[in-house]
């Protein structure tokens, strides 16, 4: 089984809590997959804003890279997708989940490509420099730096990420822009309607755009009452399928973000999920969904150097 997982928290928890990368809940320190890759995202609460965002989002940068020159066995940062002699560790990439940590300045996002970040949740829930989030109490959309951050990612070849963003937000976004971008954790509206999933008109964007979609463990996204296991997960991601998502379809996680099922806790959490989805669909369907949908649209974008 091979994974590749759009995101996750356990960095930023791990760095709250002065632990080790190893000490969260991925398997880094035995990795059950044949090949992992995983995004690492730095998150920004709502609470942190401007300079004090930015000091975060560095804190955590040299977090994941001291853990690399630690274990590099266990953890290590994506050169190159294609290469297979680091294929036996997490092969780590970085992302931010929040537009604020760049502290609304333009210059910082070319910092935060250098140092290696690849993929930009452009909002929280609430408002930022960027715009307005999923929760916002009024929704502007895109502020005009939103719009001006955006344009820039396109040209370093930085992917914009539409979870969290606000309805407005999302239409901005396609105005602006052609390119494809993605939802890294989230799931659908129309089978849980909660304000963070994407409604089908986005979802079909998406799939128009030839983005991505991660499926998100945490159950309040999954369902409205309290299903347990694997049955919420499957629902979604066959209610994705129906709308043309075969290629889009990919795995968020939410690890250490999310509240998730204890059937979904640990390896062998996502093995039986694995397990499950092959008994409902096309093994190369499944594997797709787990790595090759993720795999095939970010091979173009890591570790390639944009004027």
């Amino acid at each position: 089984m091979k994974l590749f997982d759009l995101h996750c928290d356990t960095l930023t928890e791990t760095l709250k809590k002065k632990k080790s990368l190893l000490d969260g809940s991925l398997p880094l320190s035995d990795s059950p997959y044949e090949e992992w890759v995983q995004f690492f995202a730095v998150f920004i609460h709502d609470n942190q804003r401007g300079e004090e965002a930015w000091r975060f989002f560095l804190r955590s940068v040299e977090a994941f890279y001291s853990a690399c020159a630690l274990y590099p066995d266990r953890v290590c940062r994506v050169n190159d997708l294609d290469d297979s002699s680091v294929s036996s560790c997490c092969r780590g990439i970085l992302s931010i989940e929040g537009g604020a940590a760049l502290g609304g300045k333009l210059e910082h996002l070319e910092e935060a490509y250098a140092l290696g970040v690849r993929m930009m949740t452009l909002t929280w829930n609430r408002d930022c420099e960027l715009g307005s989030g999923i929760l916002s109490s009024i929704d502007r959309g895109l502020s005009e730096f939103g719009k001006a951050v955006v344009l820039r990612m396109n040209q370093l070849g930085m992917v914009a990420d539409v979870s969290h963003l606000s309805r407005k937000g999302f239409e901005d976004l396609c105005a602006l822009t052609d390119q494809p971008f993605v939802a890294s954790h989230s799931n659908a509206y129309a089978v849980c309607p909660n304000p963070r999933n994407l409604t089908d008109e986005q979802i079909k964007e998406i799939i128009r755009r030839g983005g991505l979609i991660g499926l998100n463990f945490h159950m309040p996204f999954l369902a409205l009452s309290d299903q347990d296991g694997y049955a919420p997960i499957l629902h979604h991601a066959e209610h994705i399928l129906s709308l043309g998502g075969e290629r889009v379809l990919a795995i968020g996680t939410d690890i250490d973000g999310a509240d998730l099922s204890p059937r979904l806790t640990g390896p062998d959490g996502l093995r039986g999920l694995y397990d499950e989805m092959c008994r409902v669909f096309p093994k190369i369907r499944v594997d797709e969904i787990f790595y090759y949908n993720a795999f095939r649209f970010f091979k173009s974008k890591i570790g390639v150097a944009h004027p």
